[in-house]
């Protein structure tokens, strides 16, 4: 009597968790509420400011400062070129999808092992 009932009880435990599961993700999906956030983006901007007196500065730099300069600044108009094609938070909400995925696949296959094994015990009997 004792294997029928824990069979039962495990049966809907296993259950539970794939429709709680399969809810959840419903509910992330439709938006109706956000993704955990596991991975989280920093958006840190540096600003620079213009120097007051460029001309003169550029006097003094050596070449090798300049071609410095002449770098950072292209990385730095490719880094705002592709902020506007792709917006930073997409990358980490794409992960934090990703992440929910994997957790909601190892919780269906888990509730399917929990419900065997309750199916089993019913079985027994």
């Amino acid at each position: 009597m004792i294997k029928k009932i824990i069979g039962w009880a495990l049966l809907f435990l296993g259950v539970a968790i794939i429709v709680w599961s399969l809810w959840s993700s419903v509910n992330i999906f439709t938006g109706k509420k956000l993704a955990p956030e596991i991975f989280k983006s920093s958006q840190q901007e540096t600003q620079s400011e213009a120097p007051k007196d460029a001309s003169s500065q550029k006097k003094s730099l050596s070449q090798e400062q300049l071609q410095q300069q002449a770098q950072q600044e292209m990385q730095k108009g490719i880094v705002e070129g592709l902020g506007k094609m792709l917006p930073i938070d997409a990358l980490t909400k794409f992960f934090n999808l990703g992440a929910w995925l994997i957790l909601v696949w190892i919780l269906i296959m888990g509730g399917g092992k929990i419900s065997g094994i309750g199916i089993q015990l019913l079985k027994t009997n």
